[in-house]
């Protein structure tokens, strides 16, 4: 940070959206750690409280510009309309046949961009509006292409509903679609070869181009958490309404903002006004008081509020204090306030088991803390995770817990997915048993294993999801690991088994798929030592207490283990006394083996490996100890040392390539 002179923060006023907590610990972070010669620059929409953001910033007020909303780089002409239907579906369906009269009459030849809630109506819409443009006898009004350059663009099209609305000069873009097709449909809108553009609000925070005209239809969404259908943040319809008008081409921008028809008057007032920013730290405090007790900034419950005093919530309390339920605005209060906001985030915590109370007013981090602050696990579901961790035995129950996991609890379950649930079920190797097919576990759950498989997914939307899941579920496995090591005990079984699925989810296929040798051996996973480490024992490989080496099944690669006994901390006899076990990991190779090629995990020119190491016993299916080290492309070897108790002569070292299947092995010292 000593070489940081300047910080720029675009879209600050994103710290009153669904995801503006992170901006904000992350901003309150940097200013509470940061020289005091660090200068900040925040660039946001018109704010009704910009003076706050810029005190919060360090900005002084010299430094402060303010302005309103109607100043813009290209002018907006904005046109609201009511639509008076209760129900949601109906509403928007009445919508169509005014976006395409819009589209006729605003843009005429020229771009525009139709908003929608969902990438189901992103189709609903498109559908729409060419059965009126064939209607109209004008089916080709919005394409500016030859029909060679059609052909040429189809050729290279994904997904079919895609390809059937760019025939008609009609592009579809959101999340759902292959990145190959969003890089098109952005470049064909872009070049002007399609006129209309129909998207979703998410697609607005992207690089997405202006266009003259933009139409908002409908500003509510289906929240899955819910089961009900909320307004759209009021930062997404300015972001929205931002890309009308494109600069040194339009001298007006035109948006069209359809809205249910009771709160149009509602919207006129919001959009004409400057946009109020609050903080919404005050409910995900827990998971940013663990990281910062995780990392030992934070030590006890003063700690904590002298740490919220840098925050935005802190400076907001005072201005609107009943917006955070704040009773009074004397110091006492506001102290009273910021206390009882730390003790029941600590609270949670606490009944998480990842911190206890030390002291008066101390907080003391507990050994879960560690890897679950590391990770980013919610700590609402942390007490389930490790209650059902030990029980786990095969990669089947680590599967059900990680889809089980409260990461999954929003994943988005729309209408009619049950069924695609249950068609997706009968596709892959574990459907569930007996659970709903509308939960987002059980959805999780079924896009896991249709990742693995390759198993093609029903509707474009799941691709998306798929995406989530897999993502989140690396970043779960591993944290996994990292408790069962802590937990230590008869959770060999469980260590193992999440090791192996992670290993899955990096080659995108199961253990036993594909070709050639894959994973740990089926009788080490069921206790016996393999007939291959028996060999490589009896071969003078492995012998006990010194040194060894192996070779993984993917590729030649040589594993030299030194186990090197001292006492620690306590006489010989003891029972708490330790040895020092060191594991070696090299890639160079025996004289007459062939190395690793270039580009293969693992080898010296290669990227950079994530390996595991655990050490246990498969007689007791105990784990002594598990660590995690990185080798770099040009690290040709590198060594983890890792304590077993005395009384334990004999011990299985397990090394595993986090990222290759095939690439492990089991060795008894």
């Amino acid at each position: 940070m000593q070489m940081v002179g300047l910080v720029i923060v675009d879209e600050v006023h994103l710290l009153g959206a669904e995801e503006g907590h992170t901006l904000e610990v992350v901003v309150s972070s940097l200013r509470r750690t940061a020289p005091t010669s660090l200068r900040f620059l925040g660039l946001a929409t018109a704010l009704a409280n910009a003076g706050d953001l810029a005190a919060w910033l360090g900005v002084a007020p010299e430094g402060l510009f303010a302005f309103m909303p109607s100043a813009r780089p290209v002018p907006l002409e904005c046109h609201m309309q009511g639509y008076p239907s209760r129900f949601y579906s109906p509403r928007m369906a009445s919508m169509n046949r005014p976006a395409y009269v819009a589209i006729q009459t605003h843009a005429q030849s020229r771009p525009a961009i139709v908003f929608v809630s969902s990438r189901r109506q992103t189709r609903a819409t498109a559908m729409d509006i060419i059965s009126h443009a064939v209607a109209d006898d004008k089916p080709r009004a919005f394409l500016h292409m030859t029909e060679a350059e059609v052909e040429d663009t189809l050729y290279s099209v994904r997904d079919p509903v895609l390809a059937h609305c760019l025939q008609f000069g009609i592009g579809l873009l959101h999340a759902g679609l292959a990145l190959p097709d969003q890089r098109l449909v952005a470049r064909l809108h872009t070049e002007g070869k399609i006129q209309v553009l129909i998207t979703t609000p998410g697609m607005a925070w992207a690089a997405l181009p202006p266009a003259h005209l933009v139409i908002i239809k409908g500003t509510e969404l289906s929240d899955p958490v819910t089961g009900r259908y909320v307004d759209y943040p009021l930062t997404d319809i300015l972001q929205m309404l931002g890309r009308a008008g494109q600069l040194g081409t339009d001298t007006q921008g035109i948006a069209v903002v359809m809205v249910y028809d009771p709160k149009k008057s509602y919207y006129k007032k919001c959009l004409y006004e400057p946009l109020p920013v609050e903080s919404c730290l005050q409910q995900h405090l827990a998971s940013y008081l663990l990281a910062e007790v995780a990392s030992g900034a934070i030590q006890g419950c003063q700690d904590a509020i002298d740490w919220l005093s840098w925050t935005f919530l802190a400076r907001r309390l005072l201005q609107n204090p009943s917006y955070y339920d704040l009773r009074g605005t004397d110091q006492a209060q506001v102290d009273r306030f910021l206390s009882s906001l730390v003790e029941r985030a600590a609270q949670e915590l606490r009944e998480a088991g990842l911190v206890a109370a030390r002291g008066r007013g101390g907080i003391q981090r507990l050994p879960p803390a560690g890897p679950c602050a590391r990770h980013g696990l919610l700590p609402r579901g942390i007490p389930r995770l490790l209650q059902a961790l030990p029980s786990a035995r095969s990669v089947e129950d680590v599967l059900a817990i990680v889809s089980g996991a409260a990461e999954f609890d929003a994943l988005p379950v729309r209408f009619n997915e049950d069924k695609l649930n249950l068609q997706l079920a009968k596709a892959v190797r574990w459907p569930p048993r007996g659970a709903r097919m509308d939960d987002p576990h059980t959805k999780a759950g079924l896009l896991l294993q249709a990742g693995l498989e390759g198993v093609a997914m029903p509707i474009s939307d799941y691709n998306a999801d798929k995406r989530v899941v897999l993502d989140t579920a690396a970043r779960l496995l591993q944290a996994m690991g990292e408790l069962l090591s802590l937990q230590g005990g008869q959770v060999l079984d469980a260590t193992l088994s999440c090791a192996l699925l992670g290993q899955c989810l990096a080659e995108g296929r199961w253990h036993d798929q594909g070709k050639g040798p894959s994973a740990l051996p089926a009788d080490v996973l069921r206790g016996r030592t393999s007939e291959a480490a028996t060999r490589r024992q009896e071969n003078g490989h492995a012998p006990r207490g010194g040194r060894g080496s192996g070779k993984a099944p993917a590729a030649p690669l040589a594993v030299v283990v030194e186990a090197e006994w001292a006492t620690r901390g306590a006489d010989e006899g003891s029972p708490t006394a330790c040895r020092t076990i060191s594991i070696s990991i090299s890639t160079r190779h025996p004289e007459g083996e062939v190395a690793l090629s270039a580009g293969q995990v693992g080898s010296s020119t290669g990227p950079k490996a994530h390996w595991l190491v655990i050490v246990g016993d498969l007689e007791s299916r105990t784990v002594h100890g598990m660590q995690s080290v990185g080798m770099g492309a040009r690290q040709s070897s590198t060594t983890v040392q890792l304590a077993v108790p005395s009384q334990h002569q004999q011990v299985d070292v397990f090394v595993l390539n986090r990222d290759r299947l095939g690439q492990q092995l089991h060795l008894q010292c």
